[in-house]
């Protein structure tokens, strides 16, 4: 959440637009308002935005960020074990294992839309994917196919 220690930012967080806000401070130019196309202050709006989006907001965004990098990477792994799972002469459709793969990489995939949607508007409110006991099981069923196949 933005800082709340400006002039505006409790409004702005009443409101609940402050994702716009923060999208519309790149747009701040000349003594235009970008919000309103009012003169202004720009001295000053710009000093309250900055305060608003301070260093531990941006600190937050940027963890996020890097999360759903992580996460992108994470999936593409996944991505890459379905396929090759998929193409095992001992998995074929009706597969446990090929189930909980498809069921995890899903999770995953849902997972990282919400945390992309969450760095592109960081005031949403999300609640992840649980993801801990479809990965318990994959790993389990991932243990017994291994030595099912020696």
């Amino acid at each position: 959440m933005p800082a709340g220690s400006t002039q505006f930012s409790f409004l702005i967080q009443k409101i609940g637009n402050a994702d716009w806000v923060r999208q519309g401070q790149h747009y701040i130019h000349d003594d235009i308002c970008p919000f309103c196309q009012q003169s202004m202050d720009v001295t000053s709006f710009s000093r309250e935005l900055t305060q608003m989006f301070d260093e531990t907001y941006q600190t937050s965004l940027t963890t996020l960020s890097r999360a759903a990098e992580r996460l992108t990477q994470d999936c593409d792994i996944l991505a890459e074990f379905e396929r090759r799972v998929t193409a095992h002469a001992f998995v074929d459709e009706s597969s446990q294992i090929l189930s909980l793969v498809k069921t995890v990489n899903k999770g995953f995939q849902i997972l990282l839309q919400q945390l992309l949607s969450k760095v592109k508007e960081p005031s949403l409110t999300i609640q992840p994917e649980p993801l801990q006991d479809p990965l318990a099981l994959l790993q389990n069923e991932v243990d017994a196919f291994n030595t099912r196949v020696r």
